[in-house]
């Protein structure tokens, strides 16, 4: 994604500087309209859309996987699809406060019966959680997972993706940026955004 950006940003003429911040704090930042100030690489959704203004996508990702432990895989084998792993009382689901996992996952997990567990932390301290058996499963993608794993200084052999029939394609990933950034600088970011 930072090489993405830093293509578009020199393809619009724009200065621009990455900064990693927690995913509460960088969204309080596009409510609090900070000037010069977007995301890298967020789902767009309803919600987003009232504080924020979206580019136009700079990638698609692969399918969303379910990541487990490696040792913990066969208590999977039983679900076919992600609805069903949603309504077992007996794993709990580990999400990170305020990410998106794109409308249709949303959606589904708004309406699961199973346990679930909402962590403000960073998507690697969810997978230090996973690998320490407070939850059972996450959602990652497919792109990241072992980048995530890597930063949780936990060893990528131990977890697993699992996939399931029902687990839409691919969500669009874009620039998110605050409300005071000018439209022209919009128009410029997606102009330099390639098909």
């Amino acid at each position: 994604m930072i090489d993405i950006a830093r293509k578009i940003a020199s393809r619009a003429g724009l200065e621009f500087s990455f900064q990693a911040l927690p995913q509460g704090r960088a969204i309080k930042a596009l409510k609090d309209k900070t000037p010069d100030f977007c995301l890298l690489g967020l789902f767009k959704n309803p919600e987003r859309e009232e504080f924020a203004t979206f580019t136009k996508p700079i990638y698609k990702n692969k399918p969303i996987g379910v990541l487990v432990s490696s040792a913990q895989k066969a208590k999977f084998a039983k679900y076919s699809t992600l609805a069903d792993l949603l309504s077992a009382q007996d794993l709990n689901l580990g999400m990170v406060t305020g990410f998106s996992y794109g409308k249709t996952i949303d959606d589904m997990v708004a309406k699961m019966a199973g346990k679930k567990e909402n962590a403000n932390v960073t998507p690697a301290l969810l997978v230090s959680m996973l690998a320490a058996g407070h939850i059972d499963y996450m959602f990652a993608d497919a792109e990241e997972y072992q980048a995530l794993a890597e930063a949780a200084k936990v060893d990528v052999k131990t977890v697993e993706l699992l996939s399931f029939k029902d687990i839409p394609e691919g969500n669009q990933r874009y620039l998110l940026c605050s409300k005071a950034v000018p439209a022209a600088i919009i128009d410029r970011l997606n102009a330099a955004i390639e098909p």
